[in-house]
């Protein structure tokens, strides 16, 4: 019985030893308007990375990888965004996840600006330009008498 008690601890030190740490040097690379690729350094003890995105104060998963990169679209132009990844290994459950995240906050490009070509007659002017990605409308504005 001493002798199988011995083999028990053993065998929780080693489950130990496999909790995956933190990932480190999370950062944000390629940054857009609507893209971006997180990259991280490889996580001892991890045999894929969960990524995350913080939505309204809560974590919301977006995908699991074995890579140590992992591009995101669909953002907003000019918006604050938090992600987060942590690292898992095989047996996936609680044990198995790193204790902390790695996170970082992340803004998007601003929308590109709008160049404007105006043709002007006797008694009209008539504005021009070329269509903006993201952008899902355009607002005009007139200057007369300084106001």
């Amino acid at each position: 019985m001493i002798i199988c008690a011995s083999a028990f601890v053993l065998s929780l030190e080693g489950l130990a030893a496999a909790v995956p740490e933190r990932p480190s040097g999370l950062a944000a690379e390629n940054v857009k308007r609507s893209s971006l690729t997180l990259v991280w350094n490889k996580s001892r003890y991890a045999d894929f990375y969960r990524v995350y995105i913080s939505e309204n104060g809560e974590w919301k998963t977006l995908d699991d990888t074995t890579e140590r990169s992992y591009k995101i679209s669909g953002l907003h132009p000019s918006k604050s965004y938090t992600f987060a990844v942590r690292s898992v290994n095989e047996a996936g459950n609680k044990d198995y996840f790193s204790k902390k995240y790695a996170t970082v906050k992340v803004k998007t490009k601003d929308l590109a600006k709008v160049k404007v070509r105006a043709v002007s007659g006797v008694n009209y002017v008539t504005l021009k330009w070329s269509k903006t990605s993201y952008a899902t409308g355009y607002n005009v504005y007139r200057k007369t008498d300084g106001k």
